[in-house]
């Protein structure tokens, strides 16, 4: 403690001056008024955005009015403890009495809410969370929503009026931040308006606790409370001037992120993936993203390292885009998948994947002998994107239930670990692609099968998902295509025959598009096909494959943009069992592939020069497009979630489960947390009320050393200065104040025993004598105290100062 003591104050903190006028009426009247307007725009912002963002629409305007009474009185009864002690105890009461007699409506509620919450999260995100059975008829519903959100809101009008009321920023944290986190990570925006009563609320909060922590004096002439209200009312102009010019000139419905903004943000995200995924880049494909796209290089480097017991060539699909956009390839929205929950649910249950569809055809093949090989996988990602995992279209291990690995939709395969998954194993068939003909031909050879039969009768909910989701094209591209390629003739199954739409389209790329590795690059807000067909006509496998891609879409025919790398025949030449193949960057390629009726995904391939790299597809008995028996018209594809209740109806299971029957009961498990999580509750409330009581001690004493008497001033100054120095560990000792001058000595410095012999002769003299004290006097006292306290503080951990603080409220 050799800090100097003349000009260090208390927690050495930065001193905003105001006039001593809090403790007179007129200051605590305005005190009140803030708190009540600050708290209250906290209170309203989150209430209303969290019923915004979530479409709570059963939420009576009375549960949300009745938080602000609550912020209305716990702001006009905390100053007196007593009071104030005996309405929370009453409420308390009050609130139990409710749960134990109503308690069915509020955990209805809860339950009610909870749903309502996983369906938006679900429609945004694709993450499907466990619906709760409601108990409870439905006309009750708004009812158990009502006492549910009163209760709801009074917890949170009681945590915005006790962090305004201590000046505490401890709801940015707790409720304000996570509520913007789930905003941008997800997607989930509430209204426009409250999001800005949110930031207007956080602004003011700020201002506040800046504010607040301030001493007495002069700044301008003002009270401090009359200056968060005269900064709160500028906010607040500011903040409806904003709101009007901006819902004035750029309405919601029109609006569209700033370029710039978009640049930055995309900049971040495309560095933050390369950080994850990439090691040494081996190729400059881009997952999809056109914004990247330059000169194509392909580096002979290592990517992957294979390992086969029975080595054969195959397509090792990565990333797969679903949706196009002038900007790139995108996975199909989240509302799709989630609104097609119960379809994945019913055939993954009935073991049909897409991922492994031509495999499950060749083992349903037991007795034919075009039934394939198994065959063991092992990969090694050296430096290709870790991010996906590279699977053939052989594929035959269900790895979506495996860990650290998701299958994202139906069309790839995914790592969830942070770093990526750079190791992993896979049975597959041997390539079956290039002989799906005969297998095609062989599978409906054996239609009228039972097996055959369960088989087909899954595909067919598949494939109207497939139809439905991956024959989209945007109306524009659509316009585009019928100039260049003509229109499409109608036939009874909505496409023309596969092999005639490749040969149109392999004739149409060939015709008017040269290969070359270093095209020109679309401009800036360009939409890349248009640019790629109409004026460059110049590109590499990205470029043909999204056309082609595009371009079945036309014809009616599902497909999808792939990037991945390929395991050639020469590759594989000569190469013995179980050793290792390395695949290096100049074998990453991009391909369309489209899905044929009843067999599944196939890789086709539009690219010139790699036409005759992988080997030739037999077409001599190829599927043509009206060949299929199908209890559909391809056209107008059934919604999705009657597949699956025709697949519930063929089955005549009894007891079936689906999105809806996912609702459940309470476990033991959960009502054990239900119940420790309604006693965190409780021992919160207990502490706050602790934490109030304590609190409002400590502000009575800081006020007490404020008195205009300075003599009692002093003497309190004094003692709260030994009793900290007791707190630092200064033993206590009966008799004179001056026994303490040799420990004082001891365990700080001659210098304090020179300050603390003049704090002693101050006090005295305060205490004793009949001599006016002086101002002087007073202000070397409360340098003394805050010399004392500053120094306290500085010698503790992190730890004891949260202790000294929130436990045993030493400042």
């Amino acid at each position: 403690m050799e800090k100097n003591f003349q000009n260090i104050s208390a927690g050495n903190e930065i001193q905003i001056s105001f006039k001593d006028t809090e403790n007179n009426k007129e200051g605590r009247i305005l005190q009140a008024i803030g708190n009540i307007f600050i708290s209250g725009s906290l209170y309203i912002g989150i209430v209303l955005s969290l019923i915004s963002m979530f479409n709570i629409e059963s939420v009576s305007y009375v549960a949300i009015v009745s938080g602000l009474v609550f912020i209305f009185i716990i702001n006009y009864f905390l100053d007196n403890l007593k009071i104030f002690s005996r309405f929370l105890a009453i409420l308390i009461l009050v609130s139990i009495g409710l749960l134990v007699f109503q308690g069915e409506y509020v955990k209805n509620g809860l339950f009610l809410t909870m749903n309502q919450i996983g369906n938006v999260v679900g429609t945004h995100t694709g993450f499907v969370m466990n619906q709760y059975d409601i108990s409870i008829s439905s006309e009750t519903y708004q009812i158990a929503i009502i006492y549910f959100w009163s209760f709801l809101s009074l917890i949170i009008a009681f945590i915005c009026a006790l962090t305004v009321k201590n000046n505490s920023s401890l709801l940015l944290w707790v409720v304000v931040l996570p509520l913007f986190i789930v905003e941008v990570f997800t997607g989930i925006m509430p209204n426009f308006i409250y999001n800005l009563i949110l930031f207007f609320a956080v602004v003011l909060l700020t201002n506040y606790s800046f504010i607040g922590v301030s001493e007495n004096n002069k700044i301008l002439g003002k009270s401090k409370n009359s200056m968060i209200l005269y900064v709160a009312f500028m906010i607040f102009l500011l903040f409806l001037v904003f709101s009007l010019v901006l819902i004035a000139v750029k309405p919601a419905s029109n609006y569209s992120k700033n370029s710039i903004v978009a640049n930055i943000k995309n900049n971040v995200e495309d560095k933050v993936q390369d950080f994850r995924y990439e090691k040494n880049k081996t190729n400059t494909f881009t997952q999809g993203n056109f914004r990247k796209l330059g000169k194509l290089e392909l580096l002979n480097s290592k990517a992957l390292e294979v390992t086969m017991d029975k080595p054969t060539s195959l397509y090792l699909k990565g990333y797969t885009g679903s949706e196009y956009t002038k900007e790139g390839w995108t996975d199909l929205d989240s509302s799709i998948y989630y609104n097609s929950y119960e379809l994945f649910y019913w055939l993954h249950k009935y073991q049909f994947n897409s991922l492994n569809q031509l495999s499950s055809i060749s083992d349903l093949m037991k007795d034919s002998k075009d039934k394939n090989e198994k065959i063991d996988i092992s990969v090694n990602n050296i430096n290709a994107n870790s991010k996906y995992l590279y699977v053939p279209y052989e594929l035959d291990t269900e790895l979506d239930n495996s860990k650290d690995i998701k299958i994202f939709n139906d069309s790839k395969l995914m790592s969830t670990s942070f770093k990526g998954k750079r190791k992993y194993k896979y049975k597959s068939n041997t390539n079956l692609v290039k002989k799906y003909p005969l297998l095609a031909s062989n599978l409906y050879g054996m239609k009228d099968e039972p097996k055959i039969k369960e088989y087909l009768k899954n595909e067919s909910h598949y494939n109207e998902f497939v139809y439905k989701n991956y024959t989209r094209i945007p109306k524009d591209i659509e316009s585009l295509f019928e100039n260049q390629l003509g229109k499409v003739p109608k036939t009874e199954d909505g496409h023309i025959p596969y092999e005639k739409a490749i040969e149109i389209i392999k004739k149409y790329l060939n015709q008017n598009i040269k290969y070359t590795v270093d095209p020109e690059p679309v401009p800036k807000d360009r939409d890349f096909l248009k640019y790629f067909l109409e004026e460059s006509k110049e590109g590499y496998a990205t470029h043909y494959a999204t056309a082609a891609t595009t371009m079945f879409r036309y014809f009616g025919i599902p497909s999808r943009y792939v990037e991945g790398y390929l395991i050639t025949p020469k590759d594989v030449k000569n190469i013995s069992e179980y050793k290792p193949i390395n695949i290096n960057g100049t074998n990453a390629h991009a391909w369309t592939e489209i899905y044929i009726d009843e067999i599944g995904w196939i890789p086709i391939e539009v690219t010139p020069p790699y036409y005759n790299v992988m080997e030739t597809v037999d077409t001599s008995q190829y599927p043509g497009g009206g060949s299929l028996e199908k209890n559909k018209n391809n056209n107008s594809p059934s919604d999705s979630t009657q597949g699956k209740q025709q697949i519930i109806d063929d089955e005549q299971k009894p007891h079936t489960k689906s999105k809806e029957d996912d609702k459940r009961t309470l476990t033991t498990l959960e009502k054990l947390g239900i119940g420790i999580s309604l006693l965190l509750l409780i021992t919160i409330l207990i502490y706050i009320i602790y934490v109030v009581k304590n609190r409002r001690k400590l502000k009575e004493m800081e006020e007490s050393f404020e008195d205009s008497n300075y003599k009692l001033a002093i003497s309190r100054l004094f003692a709260y200065s030994m009793f900290l120095m007791h707190y630092d560990g200064l033993p206590k000792k009966g008799g004179s104040t001056y026994d303490y001058i040799e420990d004082i000595e001891e365990n700080y410095s001659k210098k304090y025993v020179k300050i603390f012999k003049k704090a002693i002769s101050i006090n005295q003299e305060a205490i004793f004598s009949n001599h006016e004290i002086s101002e002087e006097q007073y202000e070397y006292m409360k340098r003394f105290k805050n010399q004392i306290l500053y120094d306290l503080i500085e010698s503790k951990n992190i730890f004891q100062r949260i202790k000294m603080k929130f436990w045993d409220f030493i400042y």
